[in-house]
């Protein structure tokens, strides 16, 4: 599979409550006991409204995780624990700019030099506004591309707008970005997540690449009735940086 042609999400089966402000952390027991985890009322009444199968709560004070909590299914009968893997998204995006911003403060990278120095999207060659790409322009959603290449009538890239001219969502902008790191840098993007992120903070159960070992506690999704249904599959090795 092309890296770039990606499906839209079928369905979220992650509800992400954000209970940080205002919540201290005598206030963060209170809600969620030892005794009463995962029976929060105001949680259960949530899933049962939007009909999520599983959820997982931290909270975080300081900077610091100080309670966690978990709620419902991962898949039938398996209930969502602390080794539950829940699949992120486009929060994809997020890892992928503190990737680059962390290497940026090294001075290993900028974000004002030219992505062409080092990659140039086959779609792009022939236009000369590819040279104005800059990972700051990427990071931004100012590349002038759409989201992906599906998007497009003939399923190739095409500057829509100079890049830097206008704001619009790019996913596809955030794969340039991670072949620009990989070129200059002479490794791979999953290999710089993990040096660059991933290791310094511990993250053991963490991985931005399709991997065998973590398929048995990936959730299951299901429809917006809350039945279950297969998940759609990449390729072990498959990665993408913004979703």
């Amino acid at each position: 599979m092309n890296h770039i042609a990606i499906r839209k999400p079928l369905s979220l089966i992650l509800l992400v409550l954000l209970s940080f402000t205002a919540c201290n952390e005598k206030e963060a027991k209170t809600q969620i006991s030892e005794e009463d985890k995962s029976h929060d009322p105001k949680v259960l009444a949530l899933m049962e409204e939007f009909k999520v199968k599983g959820v997982g709560l931290g909270f975080i004070k300081n900077g610091v995780l100080v309670e966690t909590a978990y709620y419902g299914e991962q898949g039938p009968g398996i209930p969502v624990t602390d080794s539950t893997m829940f699949n992120v998204a486009s929060i994809t995006k997020a890892i992928t700019t503190e990737t680059f911003l962390r290497l940026a403060s090294k001075g290993i990278v900028n974000l004002d030099e030219p992505i062409s120095n080092y990659y140039v999207h086959a779609d792009l060659v022939d236009d000369d506004r590819h040279r104005l790409l800059t990972p700051r322009i990427i990071l931004t959603h100012r590349t002038g591309l759409r989201n992906w290449a599906y998007e497009y009538e003939n399923e190739k890239l095409a500057f829509d707008h100079d890049p830097g001219s206008h704001f619009g969502y790019s996913g596809v902008g955030f794969y340039i970005l991670a072949k620009f790191l990989e070129d200059k840098l002479e490794t791979t993007f999953p290999h710089l997540v993990q040096e660059t992120i991933f290791k310094p903070l511990k993250m053991q159960n963490t991985s931005i690449v399709q991997e065998n070992w973590f398929q048995k506690n990936r959730p299951i999704p299901a429809d917006k009735e809350g039945n279950y249904f297969e998940p759609y599959d990449n390729d072990v090795g498959y990665w993408n940086a913004a979703d």
